[in-house]
């Protein structure tokens, strides 16, 4: 807010005058108002992900889904929605493959799947190489995602361990230093709860791009959304 208004005051103790310091201030501040917005919105997204995460998978021992017949794209969608802004400053793309339609459906908890893309989003924005497109592959068929990316060298001895909680990958500095090694392990119990595989990483070694002084390598990440319910 401080950032936003500067020196501007608009409080008032009379209601309706600060109704209408407010509208002048938009009506001369209309995009930076539109960003504040968002930016509020986004926070409000961020804080209510964090609070039911914390409940689900730190708290409730015997949180029971709630399964739900959702579009799989615009279950995906919804999540990055809260990310688009970040990214774009980063120039990272989102691409969804040519036959991933939204008529796609999956059997799966909402809020769960909600927090396994919050997460993946939010280590999409931390690892991930700038200026490079992130691709969403879906077979219908199979009820298999295939989440495509140049990112952070893992290593595949690490795996098994990465998805403990509070554990990073060793390479995961290089690109950020704001991670806790929280994200993956919230994906596993997500995942697991719904009576889904964990998500599997399958790193690609020679494909190899340099951006500054990192290397990056393409990692996909694989999610097999059929639940054993």
């Amino acid at each position: 807010m401080n950032g936003f208004l500067g020196d501007i005051k608009w409080h008032s103790s009379i209601y309706s005058e600060a109704l209408e310091n407010i509208e002048n201030i938009y009506s001369q501040k209309k995009y930076e108002t539109s960003r504040l917005i968002h930016y509020f919105n986004k926070m409000s997204i961020d804080l209510t992900s964090h609070i039911e995460g914390w409940d689900i998978i730190y708290i409730k021992d015997n949180y029971i889904p709630k399964y739900e017949i959702v579009s799989l794209k615009k279950a995906i969608l919804n999540q990055y929605s809260s990310f688009a802004e970040d990214l774009n400053e980063l120039n990272i793309q989102i691409r969804f493959s040519d036959y991933f339609y939204e008529e796609y459906t999956v059997c799966l908890d909402k809020k769960l799947f909600s927090l396994i893309m919050y997460n993946f989003f939010s280590n999409i924005l931390k690892y991930s190489m700038p200026e490079e497109t992130v691709r969403f592959n879906y077979s219908d068929e199979l009820k298999s995602l295939d989440v495509s990316m140049y990112s952070t060298r893992i290593e595949k001895n690490e795996i098994p361990r990465i998805f403990n909680d509070g554990t990073r990958g060793v390479h995961a500095n290089e690109a950020s230093s704001s991670g806790n090694g929280t994200g993956l392990y919230v994906i596993k119990k997500s995942l697991d709860l719904m009576c889904m595989p964990n998500m599997y990483i399958d790193p690609q070694y020679t494909k190899i791009r340099d951006f500054g002084d990192i290397q990056y390598f393409e990692n996909h990440f694989k999610f097999e959304l059929s639940n054993k319910k």
